[in-house]
């Protein structure tokens, strides 16, 4: 089964886990019926964003769930996670190739038209104009890229790469993939007290 954490941000911008479900398959259907569910246990209130990975079941689902009351954005670390793997070893090992799409990517002073500009001279130095994944990542800029998106509040979460990893880690730290449900509720249970305990300290 698929475990998805709700995971938002205190006001000390700590991550605080207030909802998790567990999902047979990553499709629409399955994530449709999460978040209606999700809206019940939050007294039918929707959440203003949702910061997601790229998944589609995600997407239909949050569009036919949340509709117009929610903002979806895609996760910028989770997106430059994947470039490695998308452009090849041999790019991906290029320092200067690295530096410059990050120095553009993470850059929350840039433009709209400056990015685009910077993207695409990048793109087309290395030669990765008929790169299908770039395409289609850069055809959603407006979902990801901090440019487009400066009028969500975010707290943070869209761009900080340690919120995810940090996540990541937390759960791993008490749980596998290979325990029984029974195991896993309990190390949950376990998780939830250990994170409480770091918030009230």
């Amino acid at each position: 089964m698929v475990f998805v954490p709700f995971t938002s941000v205190d006001n000390h911008k700590g991550c605080v886990t207030f909802a998790a479900g567990l999902i047979r398959n990553e499709n629409a259907e399955s994530f449709s019926w999460l978040f209606q569910n999700f809206v019940m246990a939050m007294g039918n209130r929707y959440p203003i964003t949702i910061i997601t990975d790229q998944c589609r079941g995600i997407k239909k689902a949050v569009k036919g769930v949340f509709g117009d009351k929610t903002r979806h954005r895609l996760c910028m670390w989770h997106i430059m996670k994947k470039l490695p793997d998308k452009v090849g070893p041999s790019i991906s090992q290029d320092t200067t190739f690295l530096k410059e799409i990050n120095s553009v990517v993470w850059d929350v002073e840039i433009t709209p038209e400056d990015f685009e500009s910077k993207w695409n001279s990048i793109i087309s130095s290395y030669e990765l104009c008929d790169n299908k994944w770039l395409k289609k990542t850069f055809k959603h800029r407006a979902l990801w890229i901090h440019a487009y998106i400066r009028d969500t509040y975010l707290g943070g979460i869209l761009r900080t790469t340690s919120r995810s990893e940090s996540e990541n880690s937390f759960f791993g730290n008490f749980t596998n993939p290979h325990v029984t449900l029974v195991e896993f509720w309990m190390r949950f249970q376990t998780a939830m007290d250990a994170q409480r305990w770091n918030i009230l300290r």
